[in-house]
């Protein structure tokens, strides 16, 4: 028997495994989403946690292969893909440079060093 690789599940045995693309957002508040299982028209909800990082895996009980002959499923494995923004807006930007000045983060500010010293003084 050969099984037919699919274009977007890795299988394991009874176990799926998949890559799914998350914002920062998501993976830094945490969301519920939902994506498309193995199954016919199967929808499967998937809880990100708060803090979630780039390759964490979440696993879904019995929401992977259905078992020969048997009630029962293996489990889906939530590979997690943090995407990061290649652009942002001008508001974007700034709510992202106060976040890591409330971090402490040093992001390495692309402001002249002219308008850097007249923010200082105002």
């Amino acid at each position: 028997v050969r099984i037919q690789p699919h274009d977007r599940f890795d299988r394991e045995g009874d176990h799926l495994h998949v890559n799914v693309q998350i914002s920062i957002t998501q993976a830094s508040l945490g969301a519920l989403i939902e994506i498309e299982g193995i199954l016919k028209d199967e929808l499967v909800d998937v809880a990100i946690p708060s803090g979630c990082q780039n390759g964490q895996v979440i696993k879904i009980k019995d929401r992977g292969m259905p078992r020969m002959n048997k009630d029962s499923r293996g489990d889906l494995f939530i590979h997690a893909e943090v995407l990061i923004p290649k652009h942002l807006n001008k508001r974007q930007q700034e709510l992202l440079e106060e976040l890591a000045q409330e971090f402490g983060d040093d992001v390495g500010s692309k402001k002249s060093r002219m308008r850097r010293i007249k923010e200082a003084l105002s």
